[in-house]
């Protein structure tokens, strides 16, 4: 929240993300479990983005930028994702946040 405020930017909060990232993988993480972070944005720059980084394997903690799906959670079911104002032409803007909202509220192993 404090480099949003700092930045007003989404492009300005996904290159302290990625730095802070970098120093953790350089640096060790202060332990947890594994954990796959899945990001949507909308950058100044790019539009609409999806971004994932996990704390394992050989990419670890590493900003990646996915051209597609996550495929790590679940979609609402269609009639939910239509209620939502999703539609094969609907902005990231107008359903974005209702699919993550979704897939946040269930747990998977």
């Amino acid at each position: 929240m404090v480099a949003a405020e700092v930045t007003a930017s989404v492009d300005g909060v996904l290159e302290i993300l990625a730095s802070s990232l970098d120093v953790i993988a350089a640096e060790g993480s202060a332990g947890g479990g594994p954990a796959r972070i899945a990001i949507g944005a909308i950058s100044e720059t790019k539009g609409p983005l999806t971004l994932m980084f996990d704390t394992f394997g050989p990419e670890a903690f590493v900003l990646q930028e996915k051209s597609s799906g996550f495929g790590q959670g679940e979609y609402p079911p269609h009639d939910e994702m239509l209620a939502a104002g999703w539609s094969h032409v609907a902005s990231l803007e107008r359903y974005g946040v209702a699919v993550f909202e979704y897939m946040r509220g269930r747990k998977r192993p």
